[in-house]
């Protein structure tokens, strides 16, 4: 039997096996066809020439392994086809999927015997099926090659049987015969194939040109880069063009160029991967950017390395470009929504999370990826899900927006936050539902403006003051009820009108132009005014106007805030009349008289003129009262006072100081004879017969007198020279006057004298402090204490104040010793703070001191010395009685203190005439009552009147309010029951001296009759 291992094939059936092959990878455009001839050991292979990334060599000698596809045709004789041997678990191991090829058909070749020579098979390195019509050209084939075998097989024959030559030359031209036409119909037939494929590449070239894609080819051995005209045209380039792999990249984008030569290098030749990528070329002709996408297959050497590529060029610049703007719109819209403020999603039809944005994510603390796939049952609870979707159901149903309030909780901190949902349905264009758009507008501040709003309205309309808001050219625009209670004008009478149409004229013209001019420079007013009501009646009212600005600071309007005081200022009156006039004659008391002696005093030395004190006794009054009565008495005294009226001028001024005393001063006058002149008409007066009730009475009356600035003394003392000098009189026969001696007045040295050792007493340090506690009644804690000063004088003893500070009023020693009560007490003050005690501390400064220029700077300069004591622990309290020349000047002073901490009290209040002055432009923090008032409120009415007056007006002007002179447990009990919680006084405690201040506060108890409700202290 012959060996079919043996049988040489001839060159010339090489050639037509590998023209064969080169058909067949052509008319299939498959990367490889081939004929494999199975050795003993190895294989033999002819494979196509033109073929695509061929894994084979013509002729290649390979080693013979289990797993090739063509091992598997050659065992079973069998066709073979495989589409895509990468899904098929059965070749995973096989060589040639390692060599790029995963799709294969193949037949099997035998020997006329049956032994099998070897396949003839289609590879591809994409997935492929292998059409009908090509699995029919390969059967064609495998006959075609079979035929071949058989004639190799039987020349073979021949020789190795010795054969006779005839015979073999017959046979062997039957067999040329045969094999010349079989070659005549191979040549017919593959002519025909020619012109196919000519008619095939004519196709595709003109179908390139009417796609515009073009084809190329890069071999990167040896730098060539092959281009199809297409393609040219696309790079804008002609055949002179450097065809080259630099070429190429030259013509790439600069921009993108260094991405695209590392994408070449990294993965198309470095991982041997398919070229896939749109980038953008420069065109060589115009210098036009386009977008290009470039496909290609890799070419692998025998090792599999990457030495080349070929595929197709299309030009996509015009889809680029579309997809470019939609996703630059995409992206523009979904940054729009991202940044929106509101809450948006869409959900599907079963409630399904679509999609979200930004802020919903940030709003639920979860993740947008989390989200989607969602529904709102994962995101809230499942009251608030299940009303989600009822209101999702409904806009479904009713196909139109839903609009709802619904509360969400942030999953930050868990607050709850108020929004408005507005759902509608989304459709397709064909109609077909997508599902629930939502968009969630968090109201929760509009619902507080609006809350607000509501709740400014309520205030506004049902507010205790009258209100009015004007435009700015000052007509009103909007009034509240309280306005029409107190002007009787209803708010259609109002609106429209200016202001001014309130006016009472008792403030001048000059008063409003001043009002005006400060409330346009400072934006703000505050003060009294009199307006005249609907009915023509005359009211106070406390005014606050406000301008009011819009979001650029411009004024749009002005607020005017007013409180009808009629009755306050009613009930000042009535306390001003009965602190300052005498209840039987109508007359000034002394306190009055003491304010306005102090003016006169201060107008005559302006003037350059002269001021009478006269001190007046009614002579036998006494005896009158025993024997006609109290009654007559009181007539007596009505009836002379109005006669002592008639006859002063009417700058003077009468005063009633007491039971039958009286004191006239005098102002104005040039010399004394204008003095004697009123002298003689008030003893004219008070000497002619009363006839009262039927009965005669006389009497007659002694008159003291001294003359200012002649007697340089001050009010008090002057009262007390003339009050000397009336006794003068008396004793000198009644019923005439006496001019004070100023010459042998022994008062006047004695008082010089004073002053000397006063100022000797502050030089050696013979003064002292005593601290008396002020106390919370209510509250049982110590609130502070006052610094009252003490003289150990070595001769007389410890003296009170009483006893020399009258007599260093106004003079530079009176201020020396102020100054040095202040520093005392601060350093008084950090002497306790270190053992634990920080109380605060009140002393007394005189108006002396306080009209000082440099006061503030002392007293910043003594705070600054004590930095460990907070400014506010200080408080100053001012005399009501001091004789205070500019209020504007003392109030500025007294605000600049207050920048700097210190408080404000004014003491003895209710005993000056000007109360109610300082009361309203003096920022003082605390009134303190003084003692006369409360010492006899529990027997006499008018006291109590004065306390309970003095109370209600701390309370109107929003002032604190303490009582001194606090000796018994029944005056604190009343104080209590009248709405003064705070008091000082020898029932709380006596004035101390420093040493004894801490023990005393750390076991102060209060009496339990005051019903304390709390028993800590400070």
């Amino acid at each position: 039997m012959i060996n079919s291992h043996h049988i040489e094939i001839p060159e010339k059936i090489f050639s037509e096996w590998q023209a064969t092959v080169d058909i067949i990878a052509e008319i299939a455009n498959i990367p490889s066809a081939l004929i494999m001839r199975l050795h003993t050991k190895h294989i033999e292979v002819f494979t196509s020439s033109n073929s695509l990334g061929n894994p084979y060599v013509k002729n290649e000698l390979t080693d013979l392994r289990s797993g090739l596809y063509c091992e598997k045709v050659i065992q079973s004789k069998q066709q073979l086809l495989i589409p895509n041997a990468l899904l098929d678990p059965n070749w995973d191991s096989n060589p040639d999927i390692k060599r790029g090829m995963i799709s294969y058909f193949g037949l099997p070749l035998c020997w006329p015997t049956g032994e099998p020579f070897g396949t003839i098979c289609m590879l591809d390195s994409n997935e492929n099926n292998f059409s009908l019509s090509h699995q029919k050209l390969l059967s064609q084939f495998q006959k075609s090659v079979e035929n071949d075998l058989q004639n190799l097989y039987q020349q073979h024959e021949l020789i190795t049987d010795n054969q006779s030559l005839e015979e073999r030359v017959k046979d062997r031209t039957t067999s040329l015969e045969k094999i010349n036409k079989k070659l005549a119909d191979e040549i017919k037939y593959r002519r025909g194939i020619e012109e196919a494929l000519k008619e095939r590449t004519f196709f595709f070239k003109e179908s390139q040109k009417a796609a515009y894609i073009g084809s190329y080819k890069s071999d990167f051995v040896t730098d060539r880069w092959e281009t199809s005209d297409v393609c040219d045209q696309i790079f804008g380039i002609d055949g002179n063009y450097n065809k080259s792999i630099q070429g190429w990249g030259e013509l790439v984008h600069p921009e993108d160029r260094e991405h695209m030569i590392q994408y070449v290098i990294n993965e198309v030749i470095g991982q041997n991967k398919p070229f896939n990528k749109e980038y953008r070329i420069i065109r060589k002709v115009d210098g036009e950017t386009r977008w290009v996408l470039g496909i290609g297959e890799t070419i692998s050497n025998d090792e599999g390395t990457c030495i080349g590529l070929t595929g197709t060029i299309q030009d996509i610049t015009e889809r680029k470009l579309t997809e470019l703007a939609l996703a630059a719109e995409r992206s523009l819209l979904n940054n729009l929504i991202d940044t929106l403020p509101d809450l948006i999603w869409l959900k599907n039809e079963e409630g399904v999370y679509l999609r979200c944005n930004s802020r919903f994510e940030q709003f639920f603390g979860v993740n947008k990826a989390d989200i989607i796939g969602c529904t709102d049952y994962d995101l809230v609870s499942q009251e608030l899900a299940d009303l989600f979707r009822l209101h999702d159901r409904n806009a479904i149903k009713n196909n139109e927006l839903n609009v709802n309030e619904e509360e969400l909780f942030c999953a930050s901190d868990g607050h709850g936050e108020l929004f408005e949902t507005s759902k509608t349905p989304m459709y397709h264009e064909n109609g077909d539902l997508i599902g629930i758009l939502g968009i969630s507008h968090n109201i929760s501040k509009r619902k507080e403006a609006e809350e607000q709003q509501k709740l400014a309205s309520s205030v506004f309309t049902n507010a205790s003051e009258g209100i009015a808001i004007t435009d700015t050219t000052g007509s009103i625009i909007e009034v509240n009820k309280m306005f029409t209670s107190i002007t009787g004008y209803s708010r259609d009478e109002a609106i429209g009108k200016n202001p001014r149409f309130l006016q009472s004229g008792q403030q001048s013209s000059q008063f409003y132009e001043s009002m005006w001019s400060s409330l346009l420079e400072h934006k703000h007013w505050s003060g009294e005014l009199w307006n005249r009501r609907k009915n023509g009646g005359i009211y106070a009212a406390m005014v606050t106007i406000s301008a009011i600005f819009d979001s650029n600071n411009v004024v749009q309007s002005y607020v005017s805030l007013f409180t009808d005081i009629t009755s306050i200022k009613e009930h000042q009156q009535q306390l001003e009349r009965i602190a300052h006039y005498d209840p039987l004659t109508s007359l000034p008391n002394r306190i009055f008289l003491a304010d306005r002696l102090r003016q006169a005093m201060i107008k005559c030395e302006k003037d350059h003129k002269l001021l009478a004190v006269a001190y007046l006794d009614l002579d036998g009054f006494k005896f009158i009262n025993d024997i006609h009565g109290h009654e007559t008495g009181d007539e007596l005294l009505i009836t002379i006072s109005k006669r002592m009226s008639d006859v002063i001028r009417g700058d003077d001024i009468l005063a009633r100081i007491g039971g039958d005393e009286f004191m006239v001063v005098l102002t104005g006058l040039e010399n004394l004879d204008d003095c004697v002149h009123v002298l003689e008409r008030l003893l004219k007066a008070s000497s002619t017969p009363f006839r009262i009730a039927n009965t005669i009475i006389k009497t007659s009356a002694s008159i003291g007198v001294t003359l200012y600035p002649t007697d340089r003394s001050d009010a008090d003392l002057l009262m007390r020279h003339a009050d000397q000098a009336m006794y003068l009189a008396k004793q000198h026969g009644k019923n005439q006057y006496h001019l004070f001696d100023i010459d042998n007045d022994s008062a006047i040295k004695i008082r010089h004298e004073s002053l000397e050792n006063i100022k000797q007493a502050l030089e050696q340090d013979e003064f002292v402090l005593y601290y008396q506690p002020k106390v919370n009644m209510n509250t049982g804690k110590t609130i502070g204490v006052e610094a009252l000063i003490r003289w150990e004088n070595p001769e007389r003893g410890l003296l009170l104040p009483g006893d020399f500070l009258p007599i260093v009023e106004n003079q530079q020693v009176g201020i020396d010793i102020g100054e040095w009560v202040i520093e005392t007490a601060l350093s008084q003050m950090t002497h306790w703070q270190s053992l634990g005690l920080e109380i605060p501390v009140s002393v007394n400064v005189s108006a002396a001191q306080l009209q000082e220029e440099t006061f503030v700077n002392k007293l910043s300069n003594s705070l600054a010395k004590h930095p460990s004591i907070p400014p506010h622990y200080l408080e100053l309290e001012i005399l009501e009685t001091s004789a205070l020349t500019d209020i504007a000047e003392i109030s500025s002073k007294m605000y600049s203190c207050l920048e700097i901490g210190v408080s404000f009290s004014l003491d003895d209040f209710g005993t000056g005439y000007s109360s109610l002055t300082y009361l309203k432009h003096l920022p003082a923090h605390l009134l303190k009552i003084d003692q006369s008032f409360v010492k006899g409120m529990l027997d006499d009415p008018d006291d109590q009147a004065i306390v309970k007056g003095v109370i209600g007006l701390a309370s109107a002007f929003h002032r604190q309010v303490i009582a001194e002179g606090v000796e018994t447990i029944s005056h604190g009990s009343h104080l209590l029951s009248i709405g003064c919680d705070l008091a000082q006084g020898y029932a709380i405690a006596r004035p101390m001296p420093a040493a004894e201040v801490k023990t005393w506060v750390a076991q102060w108890k209060p009496d339990p009759v005051w019903g304390v409700r709390s028993s800590s202290n400070l």
